[in-house]
């Protein structure tokens, strides 16, 4: 009646990697929802957590859920930063010939983790890599990475109602409006 995965992972914490358990699908049966079970399966977790992780870590689905979460013990660690940008707002003095490419996992992996690695990165393993691809794909998106000779790049996106969503990306200044500009032209 009610479930979740566990999905182990690597949090960059004094210069090392220690496992900690991504909760994912966290989902009760709604004739059953109310009773503490997805609370109790929560706490069973946190209190014999496999793999010697070190902590549990999740992404909560809506707003509406970050209390819930909070009551359990958990606190906002991750932000997520939102830009808006219009056609107009993107200068058409860009120059810059980025070439997009599709991305298979293992060479996704590969760049966000030189990209990302710093205090408090998330390293995932190539299966969730794969999955977090295989996922996007379905809703629409794609995994692309461009090779500039100096750095390499990787912008997970979608396109919904007319907007371009980027999940993920190390892309900056110019060289990600030049990516925009690539998907309204």
């Amino acid at each position: 009646v009610s479930m979740f995965f566990l999905i182990p992972a690597g949090l960059f914490v004094k210069g090392e990697y220690k496992t900690v358990l991504y909760v994912y699908g966290v989902s009760t049966l709604p004739e059953y929802r109310g009773r503490g079970i997805s609370r109790a399966l929560l706490q069973y977790a946190n209190c014999n957590m496999p793999y010697n992780a070190a902590a549990t870590f999740l992404c909560p689905a809506s707003e509406s859920l970050f209390d819930f979460y909070g009551k359990q013990g958990y606190n906002s660690a991750f932000y997520l930063k939102e830009i808006e940008l219009e056609y107009n707002d993107i200068s058409e003095a860009i120059d810059c010939r980025l070439e997009l490419e599709d991305a298979e996992a293992k060479l996704y992996k590969n760049i966000r983790d030189v990209a990302f690695e710093q205090e408090g990165y998330i390293r995932w393993g190539l299966d969730s890599i794969q999955y977090m691809l295989d996922e996007n794909k379905l809703l629409g998106g794609r995994a692309v990475s461009a090779d500039t000779g100096d750095n390499k790049y990787i912008m997970l996106y979608r396109i919904w109602d007319n907007r371009l969503f980027v999940n993920e990306t190390n892309l900056e200044g110019n060289l990600l409006y030049s990516a925009f500009i690539k998907f309204i032209l």
